[in-house]
C-alpha cells in the first residue's frame, strides 16, 4: 500500500492455518508488519515467507484496513513456487476486507 494505514495481509493455507499479525501457521510467518504506528506516505509492505517448503493445495490471501487511517490501494504479489498477483482498493473504514484471491501451489 502507499497509504498512511495499516493494511494486514493475512493467508489462509491449504492445511487450514491463518497467517497474520496475530501468529503464524504451517511453517508460514509474516515477518514484516508495517504501518502498526503511522508511516507516512510511500510505499508500505508486508511479507509472507516460508523458510521451508509451504504446503502443496490452494491458498486464500486477502488485505484488511486494520487501524483506518486512510483508504489506499494494494497489490498481492506471489512468488516462488507459483507467481500472481492481485490488487484491489480498500475504505477508510475499521477491518474493511478485500475480496478473497486464490492460488495454487
Amino acid at each position: 500500500s502507499d497509504a498512511d494505514t495499516d493494511f494486514a495481509l493475512q493467508v489462509h493455507t491449504p492445511l487450514g492455518g491463518e497467517i497474520s499479525h496475530e501468529g503464524d501457521a504451517d511453517g508460514g510467518v509474516l515477518d514484516v508488519d508495517q504501518c502498526v504506528l503511522a508511516c507516512g506516505e510511500g510505499t508500505h509492505i508486508e511479507n509472507v515467507v516460508f523458510f521451508h517448503a509451504p504446503p502443496a493445495g490452494t491458498y486464500t490471501a486477502w488485505v484488511e484496513n486494520f487501524d483506518p487511517r486512510a483508504s489506499g490501494t494494494f497489490t498481492i504479489e506471489v512468488a516462488g513456487a507459483a507467481t500472481h498477483a492481485f490488487s484491489g482498493s480498500l475504505p477508510a473504514i475499521q477491518d474493511a476486507a478485500s475480496e478473497l484471491f486464490t492460488f495454487t501451489l
